[in-house]
């Protein structure tokens, strides 16, 4: 297995001074698709005051594209991103989530009584993390084996949110940040019966989002990267995996 240092495959965790507002939740249930209908997309939620995150903290995408020794779980994310070390706790992640198929878990590493028990973290996987001002780091580096070509895939719900991740044996289609080759269209197109392809923005703190079936909905086609993760909306007959 070829060993990886894997930067530019990590998203940035920004953490700039400016008042960003965090993603609140967008209300109710998942409404069901059907033709020209709008899906509600699943949302981080912000957790109640007292617990409530300050103006400065932000939501961070990110995916495990490498078999990462020691990293299993989620409170080993928290502690891997905060002090470099799986096993050393430390200050800066106040959240992680993981998209279940019908839910959010979400792990909170400073007050772990509070939300899900920690959660199980595997290669592949595709996560989001809330960043607060104690954080210092500023990108995440993996280092661990590029999985065997096949190893990661995503399996698929019909009718349903999934959240996916680009494997790397895919970088020949898809390509990377400075050599971009795939789009959301093409993703779509390959997956088969995918109605939305949404990506969460660390910069700007939003979702952006594409309609394959109506595209001059949401926010134009946009490049889609081997390694990093997404989220998809099927249609009621999608294949039950991809690749």
């Amino acid at each position: 297995m070829k060993r990886l240092l894997s930067t530019a495959l990590a998203v940035a965790l920004l953490l700039g001074l400016g008042a960003l507002a965090v993603l609140a939740r967008g209300g109710g249930d998942i409404l069901a698709p059907a033709d020209n209908v709008v899906v509600a997309a699943p949302q981080p939620q912000t957790a109640a005051a007292p617990d409530a995150p300050t103006a400065i903290s932000k939501w961070n995408s990110l995916a495990v594209p490498l078999q990462v020794p020691n990293i299993n779980t989620s409170d080993k994310v928290a502690n891997y991103i905060t002090t470099g070390n799986p096993n050393t706790p430390g200050n800066g992640i106040t959240r992680v989530m993981k998209w279940n198929g019908l839910r959010w878990l979400e792990y909170y590493p400073q007050t772990p009584f509070l939300g899900d028990d920690d959660f199980p973290v595997n290669t592949g996987d595709s996560l989001l993390v809330l960043a607060d001002q104690n954080l210092t780091a500023t990108t995440v580096s993996w280092v661990g084996d590029v999985p065997a070509v096949g190893a990661v895939r995503n399996i698929l719900a019909p009718n349903a949110w999934n959240s996916i991740i680009i494997p790397l044996d895919q970088f020949a289609t898809y390509g990377s940040p400075g050599a971009p080759s795939g789009t959301a269209a093409t993703l779509a197109s390959a997956i088969t019966n995918v109605d939305r392809v949404m990506k969460w923005d660390n910069t700007v703190q939003r979702w952006f989002e594409y309609y394959p079936d109506a595209p001059f909905l949401g926010d134009d086609d946009f490049s889609v990267f081997a390694g990093y993760p997404y989220m998809i909306h099927t249609k009621v007959s999608p294949p039950t995996q991809w690749p």
